[in-house]
């Protein structure tokens, strides 16, 4: 599944990207073929739409995905939703990547990575990789 994003949490409405698409990656070092699939679908759809510019790849939850984030997206006012949407994957219960304090973990963990002034103000972040070849408006 995909889902519209906001990637410039700094720009007024007017300038954000309203037509990027987040999905799961392609490339990600997990056994989730459905996972891998569906990222290597949507972004041969992106590349069909002329209206979706950009593409972001979500770190997977599973460990050692090989994820390197390039693109930050400030969830602070989400994360508390995020964590209950997480409690209520019954199919997924027991996994410890799932648990409220390594989904506080992660979202703090970003910040520190990529943005360590917002960390120090207690700013939580959705990581993303964006592909080499982001699909630019025309000029």
């Amino acid at each position: 599944m995909t889902a519209g994003l906001n990637c410039a949490p700094d720009t007024s409405p007017e300038q954000q990207d309203e037509h990027a698409r987040a999905t799961h990656s392609p490339h990600a070092a997990n056994d989730h073929q459905d996972h891998l699939a569906l990222g290597a679908a949507t972004t041969n759809a992106a590349a069909r739409v002329p209206t979706c510019h950009t593409v972001l790849y979500g770190e997977s939850r599973a460990p050692y995905s090989g994820f390197s984030p390039t693109v930050l997206v400030d969830i602070t006012d989400f994360l508390d939703d995020k964590i209950k949407a997480l409690a209520r994957q019954t199919s997924q219960l027991g996994r410890w990547y799932l648990r409220e304090g390594y989904t506080r973990h992660r979202a703090a963990d970003a910040a520190w990575r990529l943005h360590p002034a917002y960390a120090a103000q207690g700013a939580a972040f959705e990581a993303f990789e964006s592909p080499l070849l982001t699909l630019f408006p025309p000029a």
